[in-house]
């Protein structure tokens, strides 16, 4: 396949090279080729990262809540956006909210390791 190619390009051109700095990752993956051209590194911009700072629990992303209502087993695709949980059971249809809201007065579950020493 291509990308194992590409790949396996960077991971030579890494390979006993100091890296100081994430910068350094993309200077390296443009350097990693140059004919027929360099590989194109698009970095990330802040905009890019997603705040998962909301505490926000699901207790199940079943999209039923009866015996007959669908499973989990039949999601075919799941969206999560600001958020909420979409998901859907064909490939043909829209994306429906699941019917279980989160919970949002949940504490924050990430212990700190450095506060248990």
């Amino acid at each position: 396949m291509e990308c194992d190619s590409v790949h396996a390009t960077i991971e030579k051109k890494l390979k006993n090279k100091n890296i100081e700095i994430p910068n350094d990752y993309h200077r390296l993956t443009e350097e990693a080729r140059q004919k027929p051209f360099p590989y194109e590194v698009i970095a990330p911009a802040f905009n890019f990262f997603q705040n998962f700072n909301l505490n926000l629990i699901y207790n199940s992303i079943r999209p039923g809540k009866k015996a007959a209502d669908p499973m989990v087993t039949q999601i075919r695709a799941l969206k999560y956006e600001h958020g909420l949980i979409s998901y859907i059971l064909d490939f043909d249809q829209e994306f429906v909210p699941l019917p279980h809201r989160p919970k949002t007065t949940v504490p924050n579950r990430i212990i700190n390791i450095k506060e248990k020493v």
